[in-house]
């Protein structure tokens, strides 16, 4: 079980912060109200006063959509260009007619806009790395960039002025002690690739490039695929959904939610609201205008219908796909929805697949009858999660369960309904894919055959067992490919410790994270990239690929091709290089792992100068889905150390 140091505190894992809502209706931190912002910058100070206080009350990451903070670029564009038509009213006279004079204040309203956005963009860049929560770290805090989610026009160009200014900042970085230019761990950067920028011809194309050059030198933003995404993420109406992972990859699953029979709701008819239960909608009793035709005994709309429910103590608007009986006679409304702020994950177990695997020493009747037994084991423990939620009063964090992030409850009322239904998924972690298959095959999972087979089973087991638990208790069980940061060597000591050195499987201090192909397998970037998109289909509760590159700041061209192979092909993926600094010499290129010949234990060394103090250096790697810059146990580090170069290696 993951974060077991969190268990006794009945708080969650990640979530999606509702921003917008806190931004445009209020919200308190702290005992102090905050009302709706009047500027870019005061609503970019409030959202990172949000995302500290939000990150003390949670032990996972959270994420912020980017696009919460652009209506606010109007507000200021406003506010500048009236106060440059007061302070340039005596000037006037100088411009040959009122339209001139209108384009001068209008120029002069945009820099200045540009300049407010600079900083405002910087406010959150360097308050997320200055400020330390309560459980002693900085916020882990994703910003997502998905320019679709705003409509074409001014608010969206004023979206990519924003993106723009945002990924500039990042690529020139942050200072360290010794003022040098370094790589920040946060925020972490997405961006979505879709058909407004992958081409050379399309309009915002010229924020590709930037974040390109941006991977190459900063290792974000990472990359999601709105093509993909669409496809993989997709609700019982078939509408596709783009939306952001909660820190760096957990995903929430599309939230398709039932009303109950007697529950009051308000339904829109003609942009009119009426009041029924679905049961007098079923027998038409008070709704007659409204039109369904029947199928499989199930009531479809036939105009496109739409209700009000209150939840989370919110009035939000759901689509209505369909009416049905239940067995009991009761009638229920199967709804859509496109709600994914404000929801949130339980918690994670994982199982250690390798582990299994051993113990059943290669019979397969044995591997299944482990695995079911195992996959129980894991039920429980989340169960124990779930449990410990249950109950919860919403004062045990006000800014998630009053304030908005994730709930407007009143206080003192329990967060039990947010448990159920769909509203907030629970983890069915897993680990070591590639050790597993090797172990029971002979074959790695990439060899399109018996190993790839053997690799679909085992996540078509795990994702049976999910879709059980979730029927039968109705909580949203969902497969999710762990980062295991550190757990990467307690699950690989287990196995050398049980079972000795097994090459492939247990000789290493580390095991390879979810269904990624093995660290160590020499394949080509375009076919792991492949290969692993077809496993995050399988992978609902998250899942994030890479490729390790060399040097890319040259060639930010290959940069390019990669993102537009991720967009036709990966949900969701990065690109991870080296950036490090050594404070001793200056030394800007890849500080090197090197071995104890006395202790065998992995350090860090300047192949400039030899300093091998990391107090005394920076190192920025990829470890799990986020930028690690606090070094990392002996098993990442060797796993780091012994990752093969996909793109610009020795090959």
């Amino acid at each position: 079980m993951l974060d077991m140091d969190y268990f006794a505190q009945n708080i969650h894992n990640c979530c999606l912060v509702n921003l917008a809502d806190m931004l445009q209706n209020g919200t308190v931190i702290s005992g102090t109200k905050i009302e709706k912002p009047h500027s870019f910058a005061t609503a970019c100070n409030i959202a990172t006063q949000i995302m500290a206080s939000v990150a003390s009350n949670q032990y996972g990451g959270q994420s912020e959509n980017l696009s919460d903070l652009v209506p606010f670029v109007d507000v200021s564009r406003q506010n500048i260009k009236k106060k440059m038509l007061k302070e340039t009213e005596s000037i006037k006279d100088r411009f040959k007619d009122e339209t001139e004079y209108l384009e001068y204040v209008d120029k002069v309203t945009e820099d200045l806009l540009r300049e407010e956005i600079k900083k405002g963009v910087q406010t959150i860049q360097y308050q997320i790395l200055t400020l330390m929560t309560t459980n002693g770290q900085t916020p882990f805090v994703t910003v997502f960039m998905y320019l679709g989610a705003i409509p074409e026009g001014k608010m969206r160009d004023d979206f990519a002025m924003v993106i723009e200014e945002v990924v500039k900042q990042r690529i020139k970085g942050i200072q360290n002690e010794k003022g040098a230019w370094i790589t920040p761990a946060f925020p972490k950067l997405v961006y979505v690739l879709e058909p407004d920028n992958i081409t050379e011809d399309s309009k915002y194309w010229y924020l590709t490039k930037l974040c390109a050059a941006c991977s190459a030198k900063r290792l974000v933003p990472d990359y999601v695929s709105e093509k993909k995404m669409l496809e993989f993420k997709k609700g019982v109406d078939g509408e596709g959904h783009v939306y952001a992972p909660m820190g760096c990859r957990s995903f929430l699953t599309v939230w398709n939610p039932v009303v109950n029979g007697n529950e009051k709701i308000e339904l829109l008819i003609d942009d009119k609201g009426y009041n029924a239960t679905p049961e007098e909608i079923w027998n038409d009793s008070a709704l007659t205008s409204v039109v369904f035709e029947e199928k499989d005994g199930k009531l479809y709309p036939k105009e496109p219908l739409y209700l009000i429910r209150p939840y989370a103590g919110r009035r939000d608007k759901f689509k209505v796909v369909y009416l049905f009986k239940t067995e009991e006679g009761e009638t229920k409304i199967q709804c859509a929805s496109d709600i994914f702020s404000a929801r949130f994950n339980q918690g994670v177990v994982t199982v250690n697949l390798p582990y299994i695997a051993l113990e059943s020493g290669k019979d397969i009747d044995k591997f299944w009858q482990i695995f079911e037994e195992r996959m129980k084991l894991v039920h429980k423990a989340l169960q124990f999660r779930h449990q410990r939620l249950k109950g919860t009063p919403s004062d045990v964090s006000p800014i998630h369960w009053q304030f908005g992030a994730l709930a407007r409850l009143d206080k003192g009322q329990v967060i039990d309904p947010l448990l159920y239904g769909g509203y907030s998924t629970i983890s069915v972690g897993y680990a070591g894919l590639f050790e597993c298959v090797y172990y029971m095959t002979g074959h790695s999972h990439t060899d399109e055959g018996i190993g790839k087979d053997f690799a679909m089973q085992v996540m078509n087991y795990l994702n049976d067992c999910a879709k059980k638990w979730k029927a039968e208790e109705n909580i949203d069980y969902s497969v999710y490919g762990t980062p295991i940061e550190s757990t990467t060597e307690k699950f690989a000591r287990a196995l050398k410790r049980d079972f000795g050195v097994i090459p492939e499987v247990s000789d290493h201090d580390y095991i390879t994270n979810s269904y990624h192909v093995s660290v160590r397998e020499h394949i080509d970037p375009f076919k792991k990239l492949k290969l692993e998109g077809e496993f995050q289909r399988l992978s609902p509760g998250g899942a994030i690929s890479y490729i390790e590159t060399s040097n890319l700041t040259n060639n930010v061209k290959a940069v390019l091709e990669v993102m537009k192979y991720i967009y036709e092909n990966t949900m969701y993926a990065e690109l991870n290089t080296k950036s490090d600094y050594c404070q001793v010499c200056g030394y800007d290129g890849e500080i090197q792992i090197e071995t104890d010949k006395d202790t065998g234990l992995l350090y860090w060394k300047c192949p400039n100068c030899g300093n091998t103090d990391q107090k005394r250096m920076n190192v920025a790697r990829r470890t799990c889905g986020y930028i690690g810059t606090q070094f990392f146990c002996q098993g990442r580090t060797q796993e780091i150390k012994e990752r093969y170069v996909h793109l610009g290696g020795n090959d």
